[in-house]
């Protein structure tokens, strides 16, 4: 028995095999077939998981306005911003950041009138409503809030322009002078409600700017005008003085003249100034009552109406119908009157200019005259000097009044330097949760996480499910892998009885695989071979059973000892009994006692069976190293070729390890499937602890031997 067998490879110490055999994609395919159930399981889990979590998300919806930034309106009207004022991207980011200004927002709240819609409705703080309740505020205090954006306070209203601006997203389009605004709400409505809201903000924010910054300009050009003017007739006051004095001695009836004309040229102009600085001031005041009484030379009945419009206005019990039509005739009369005093600063804008025309043409004859008449030089040079400063004054005050006129009518026809292109549309499709992102996530998570609950079921949570698994949780070399035993007839209906009934089936075949490892790593003329697993019911009993009737059948005296002295199995697989079993014989302290012993024999194959208690024994440790269970063990080796223990799992008692010292080679059992990685690691480490006689393992009821036996089937038919 000591020659090689072919098929079997030495052993080799567990230091040098290797830790795990290289995965290659076949036995990662097996690892899927044989987990398919835990991989289905734990993705529908994922989706099922991320369903729920996504039908329990609010829905919100995000609408789109887009607004180009372009000066060109501007610049068709005659009114350029600038030349080059949007050509950088910087100043396109500089009117993203107005367009989402608190100022803007205020503004689009406002229009949208957002404080009375339940998604922005400010709600009393939690802790003015404690104060309610607990009597320390009072109910106004802690409760109602306004109802109108006027009536908010600053601290109110930054709280509602927050959560606007946490919905809203402006930003430019790369590479564009195009802006987007995007706002989102739990309505489609709402949301592209407040995103064209927002624009139209913006584009009136930007009138505004405008209509202000002209508005300064006008201002600052109209007082300079008048600050001229003044200084024009200060200067013409000073020439006429001074020409009048010189000239009444040394001046002709010609001159004379001409110095009365201009007097009378200049005082008409003052009247004209005066009626239309005046007017003017009362048109940008509206204050009609300075206008009516301005016009009452040309519309003298202005006053008079609107006084008489002004009394029926009085809240004096008047019926709402009177009320309305009087307040009607007010607004037409005032527009009519706005319109006679717009007319008649235009005709005093030309009359003033008329007579500055007629007052320089006379001047220039007055030159003309003086610079043929024989005068002093100095007197000359005087009114040469008081004449270039005039000049140069009325220069600036024609240079001047034209920007203040182009100013003005910018006011008018003030354009926003941006214009919408596309409004927001209600969206039909919910913009969160994302449904095609969460759909894609949620399938290679539950791939992820189905596969890799499946490997890790295969690899440490699960039981062992091929050979090579095992031998790299074990450590040892793996013998055989017993299949599933599944009889042709109901005559062989158990596995013990396989090796006689059906001694071509795959079952059989795999037993004697474990009776040629045995020898072989036994390496002993008389083998004694215990056998043992983690856990109960992992078939170790049918193993040692199977094993000990093939060694039987070659014609070697094997001899079967039930050694489980906690829960003995063999004598409930064969029908044999004996009234002085293992228990009663170690517990016997009379000598002689092993020829007592119950030895029982098959007739089928000559198997001698040594069976174990009827009641449990405790204490079975003691049992097993006591000197009589020594002596037991010689009298078998010397007795029987084969000799064959059925031990106790390793897991639960301590005899096995006890046991392996009387042993030759020990055979370690794990139910395919079933027992943890763990436990299986943690036994088979305990029994090398305890002995070093070689250890096979075998897998044992490994489903996927099936595919073997259907592929070479023919060598088991009979």
């Amino acid at each position: 028995m000591n020659r090689p067998l072919h098929g079997l490879v030495s052993p080799e110490p567990a230091s040098q095999r290797p830790a795990e055999r290289p995965i290659d994609l076949r036995s990662m395919l097996a690892v899927v077939r044989r987990r398919i159930a835990v991989i289905v399981i734990a993705a529908a889990t994922v989706v099922i998981i991320a369903a729920l979590i996504t039908s329990q998300l609010e829905r919100r919806y995000t609408a789109t306005a887009l607004l180009v930034v372009d000066a060109r309106d501007s610049q068709l009207v005659g009114f350029s911003s600038g030349p080059a004022m949007f050509d950088s991207g910087a100043a396109v980011d500089t009117e993203v950041e107005i367009a989402r200004s608190p100022a803007v927002l205020a503004r689009a709240i406002a229009k949208l009138d957002l404080l009375n819609t339940p998604e922005f409705a400010l709600r009393p703080s939690a802790f003015g409503r404690l104060l309610t309740a607990l009597g320390f505020a009072e109910a106004s205090a802690g409760g109602e809030l306004p109802s109108e954006w006027r009536l908010l306070s600053a601290t109110q209203r930054n709280d509602l322009i927050d959560p606007v601006s946490e919905i809203l997203a402006v930003s430019r389009r790369p590479l564009t002078n195009v802006i987007a605004i995007s706002a989102t709400a739990e309505s489609p409505t709402l949301a592209a409600r407040i995103a064209n809201a927002v624009a139209d903000s913006y584009l009136a924010e930007q009138i505004d700017a405008k209509v202000s910054s002209s508005q300064r300009a006008a201002d600052f050009l109209r007082n300079r005008v008048n600050d001229l003017a003044r200084e024009i007739d200060d200067l013409e006051a000073r020439i006429d003085a001074f020409a009048t004095s010189k000239l009444a001695d040394l001046g002709t009836p010609e001159a004379r003249e001409l110095l009365r004309q201009v007097d009378q040229s200049r005082t008409r102009r003052a009247g004209m100034a005066s009626t239309l600085s005046g007017l003017q001031a009362a048109l940008d005041e509206r204050d009609y009552d300075r206008m009516a009484q301005l016009l009452s030379t040309e519309a003298p009945d202005f006053a008079r109406r609107r006084n008489a419009l002004l009394n029926a206005l009085e809240p004096d019990g008047a019926d709402a119908a009177a009320f309305e039509r009087s307040r009607q005739d007010l607004s037409a009369l005032e527009d009519e009157i706005r319109a006679a005093a717009a007319s008649r600063v235009a005709l005093l804008r030309s009359e003033v200019a008329s007579a500055d025309n007629q007052s320089a043409r006379v001047r220039a004859e007055l030159e003309s005259v003086l610079s043929r008449q024989n005068i002093p030089s100095a007197v000359g040079a005087e009114l040469f000097r008081m004449q270039s400063d005039a000049e140069i004054r009325r220069g600036l005050y024609n240079n001047y009044l034209t920007k203040l006129r182009q100013v003005e009518q910018q006011q008018v026809f003030d354009l926003p330097d941006s214009r919408v292109i596309a409004s927001a549309t209600p969206p039909s499709d919910p913009s969160f949760p994302p449904m095609k992102l969460i759909a894609a996530a949620t399938f290679f998570l539950s791939l992820t996480f189905g596969f890799g609950a499946g490997f890790l079921r295969e690899s440490f949570i699960g039981g062992v499910t091929s050979t090579e698994h095992l031998a790299s949780i074990t450590g040892l070399p793996v013998i055989a892998a017993v299949p599933r035993f599944k009889p042709s007839s109901a005559a062989s209906s158990s596995p013990q009885d396989a090796v006689l009934a059906e001694p071509v089936s795959p079952f059989s075949e795999s037993i004697r695989r474990i009776r040629l490892g045995v020898e072989l790593y036994a390496n002993k003329e008389k083998p004694c071979v215990f056998v043992t697993s983690s856990l109960p019911e992992e078939g170790k009993t049918t193993i040692a059973l199977a094993l000990a009737r093939s060694f039987a059948l070659t014609g070697l005296k094997t001899l079967l000892i039930d050694a489980d002295l906690r829960r003995p199995s063999v004598s409930k697989y064969v029908d044999l009994r004996s009234d002085y079993d293992l228990t009663r014989y170690l517990t016997d302290s009379s000598e002689g006692s092993v020829g007592r012993l119950g030895i029982v024999t098959e007739s089928a194959t000559g198997l001698s069976f040594i069976g174990g208690p009827t009641t449990p024994a405790a204490a079975t440790d003691t049992l097993v190293m006591s000197s009589r269970f020594r002596t037991l063990v010689e009298h078998a080796r010397s007795s029987y070729d084969v000799v064959v223990f059925d031990t106790p799992p390793v897991g639960l008692v301590v005899d096995p390890q006890i046991i392996a010292r009387h042993a030759d080679v020990g055979v370690f059992v794990a139910k395919a499937g079933s027992t943890g990685q763990a436990v299986i690691g943690e036994c088979t480490r305990e029994l090398r602890a305890a002995t070093d006689i070689p250890l096979c393992a075998v897998l044992n009821l490994d489903n996927h031997r099936v595919g073997y036996g259907k592929r070479y089937g023919y060598y088991y038919r009979r």
